[in-house]
């Protein structure tokens, strides 16, 4: 049989070496199977079998028909070829992983995914404050943002099996800090901008219309799909200045706003959450004159909001994700007057907050996403002193507690994160601080899949 790798594993930085099975994955030490402490293990040829890791190394990886390699002392199984079998474990290792599904396990069992990042192609557009979501067709549309000079009309189309960006026409109006929510049927409502004009992009025709007006301007707002196919929009600035408590709901079926009370506290730079039960969970921003520590609950059966408890710290530019056990995870963003490292834990059967922990490094204005392996990736944002981050680590929910991931490629604050059909996170843009980005990266949830071919 013979496999290639799909177009987006080949254009995310690996080399391609094929001798007539799969393409094996080169790169810096890649040709070696891991860095290891004593030496490097060898990549095994058609038929032939990975070398064994070093102490504290990894096994190599396995060509096609050929065999993952051993691990060393303390060490990590090879990755088996098209055919072949997992590592076999060191002493302390574990065993390897195939690359195809047609390999078998080693004898020490499946071993952990390394992931990893990789570069995909950079947009048309160095863009920050920009929005980005995922289309039912799995393109990502990216819209709006800065781009240094002024705010942005322009939208554009990734697409993760070509690694190619392509232009997604253009808003009718440049806006900066907006939000883009995917609608029911497909077509993406974006609002804000320091206006009160909104828009609808329709991806079968790939154009623009506009959309009904809000009752006032929105900026640094939150907008969040509802169960019933609605969108809340809450919170924000009246011009960047007069911070506003006033949410609206919007109607995709009636292309109408209308009233959705006002939330307890004045409130910007926040997030809002969709709960299982339907309702959304408000926590974090800034009120003008600090951030705010009290979150709250906006329930869409009665329009009304309520009181969810307080949280331990100010955090504003925030980032929140729900878990896949129902809870809220809030971590990082501002306190009085830099970056946080500290996390917060919602509970929606309990209505409290706890202790969740603390990140390595302080960041705000940073990307979060859930994995499909139920872990949360945060990556970038703006650590402390104003200092753009590269920096990447994990929240596993089940054990509690915060690991370290690999670093980005570039540092990056204000960046947009979104999670593909894959399960690899798409990462966009974003600033240095000084300079606006087009660049984007992949990172690299599971080894790229081999596709079969035929005979």
């Amino acid at each position: 049989m013979k496999h290639t790798w799909s177009a987006v594993s080949v254009t995310i930085a690996m080399a391609i070496a094929a001798e007539g099975g799969c393409a094996k994955p080169l790169g810096e030490d890649a040709l070696v199977g891991a860095e290891n402490a004593a030496s490097s293990s060898g990549v095994g040829g058609t038929g032939g079998q990975g070398g064994v890791g070093g102490t504290g190394g990894q096994g190599g990886v396995g060509g096609t028909g050929g065999q993952g390699g051993v691990g060393g002392t303390g060490g990590q199984g090879g990755v088996g070829g098209d055919m072949g079998s997992s590592g076999v474990a060191g002493m302390g290792g574990e065993g390897g992983m195939p690359t195809c599904d047609d390999g078998t396990g080693g004898s020490g069992g499946a071993g952990p995914v390394t992931p990893l990042w990789a570069p995909a192609a950079s947009m048309s557009h160095a863009r920050t404050f920009h929005a980005a979501v995922l289309l039912g067709s799995g393109k990502v549309l990216v819209v709006g943002g800065f781009d240094g000079s002024s705010a942005m009309r322009s939208a554009e189309l990734y697409d993760p099996p070509t690694n190619t960006w392509s232009s997604a026409g253009g808003m009718s109006q440049p806006r900066s800090y907006p939000t883009a929510t995917r609608l029911g049927d497909g077509r993406v409502l974006v609002a804000g901008g320091n206006m009160t004009s909104t828009e609808l992009y329709d991806p079968m025709t790939n154009t623009w219309s506009d959309a009904a007006a809000t009752s006032e301007s929105l900026l640094y707002h939150t907008a969040t799909l509802l169960g019933d196919g609605r969108v809340l929009v809450a919170g924000g600035t009246l011009h960047g200045a007069v911070f506003r408590p006033r949410a609206e709901v919007y109607d995709p079926a009636t292309n109408t706003w209308s009233d959705a009370g006002e939330m307890r506290h004045l409130r910007a730079w926040h997030t809002a959450t969709l709960l299982r039960n339907g309702k959304v969970l408000v926590a974090g921003g800034s009120d003008n004159m600090s951030t705010v520590t009290q979150t709250e609950l906006y329930d869409p059966a009665t329009n009304t909001w309520s009181d969810a408890g307080t949280i331990r710290l100010l955090r504003g530019a925030a980032a929140a994700t729900l878990l896949g056990n129902g809870k809220v995870l809030l971590a990082g963003g501002e306190g009085y007057s830099d970056s946080v490292r500290s996390a917060d834990l919602y509970d929606p059967a309990t209505n409290r907050w706890a202790d969740a922990g603390d990140m390595s490094v302080a960041r705000a204005s940073y990307a979060a996403t859930l994995l499909g392996n139920g872990t949360v990736l945060v990556a970038g944002g703006k650590g402390t002193l104003l200092r753009a981050l590269s920096d990447a680590e994990l929240y596993d929910p089940v054990t509690d507690s915060w690991s370290a991931a690999a670093p980005m490629t570039h540092a990056r604050m204000n960046p947009t994160a979104t999670r593909l059909g894959d399960g690899h996170v798409l990462v966009a843009g974003g600033d240095t601080g000084s300079v606006a980005l087009s660049s984007a990266e992949l990172y690299l949830s599971a080894p790229p899949p081999c596709i079969h071919k035929g005979p």
